[in-house]
C-alpha cells in the first residue's frame, strides 16, 4: 500500500522527532514486510506481534503482549494507512 501524498509530510515530520532503533523500516506502510500490529480498544493500544519489538525503545512489554508507543504507527493507524 502507498501512502497517499497528503500523509507523506506528517510522517516525515513524525520521524524526525523520534529516534527509532529500526529507522522506521517496521511501520512503512510502503514495505510489505512491515512488522504485524493487532489494535486493542482503537488507536490507544498497539500490541506489536514481532518478537523483536520486547527491546525496541518505543515498546512497553506488559504480562505476554508487548505495546507500542511509536507515534509513526499511532498515525498509520488513525489514518487507516496499515494493510
Amino acid at each position: 500500500m502507498r501512502v497517499p501524498v497528503e500523509h507523506e509530510t506528517e510522517i516525515r515530520r513524525i520521524i524526525s522527532t523520534i529516534q527509532c532503533p529500526w529507522r522506521g523500516e517496521c511501520c512503512d506502510p510502503s514495505v510489505a514486510r512491515h512488522v504485524p500490529i493487532h489494535c486493542r480498544g482503537g488507536t490507544d493500544l498497539i500490541e506489536c506481534q514481532d518478537k523483536r519489538g520486547c527491546i525496541c525503545r518505543l515498546a512497553v512489554p506488559f504480562g505476554c503482549s508487548v505495546f507500542c508507543r511509536c507515534p509513526v504507527r499511532k498515525y498509520l493507524v488513525e489514518n487507516d494507512l496499515l494493510q
